[in-house]
């Protein structure tokens, strides 16, 4: 499989979490306590899936993000933890 790319946008209300490689774009928006529209588009067949998420918990720090949800439609709830590093200069 190809490398994925992230990207992350953070708000005061809102995380935007972009994933994608050559085969799909993954778009996810966390809103603590609030019910979002997460897609989630197949390229080769340009095949796009709403999923309505409901966002649990959304801590970030300087170096962590840890965001908690639930998919509606299943009731599955899954966690992701992004840690982050800083870089230095030599």
């Amino acid at each position: 499989m190809e490398d994925i790319t992230h990207k992350i946008n953070i708000t005061d209300d809102n995380i935007i979490l972009i994933r994608e490689n050559k085969e799909f774009k993954n778009t996810l928006i966390f809103s603590l306590k609030n019910k979002t529209v997460a897609s989630y588009i197949l390229k080769e067949n340009n095949l796009a899936l709403d999923i309505n998420i409901n966002t649990k918990i959304m801590e970030y720090t300087d170096n962590k993000i840890t965001i908690k949800y639930e998919v509606v439609e299943s009731n599955e709830t899954y966690e992701f933890q992004i840690e982050m590093e800083k870089m230095y200069e030599h």
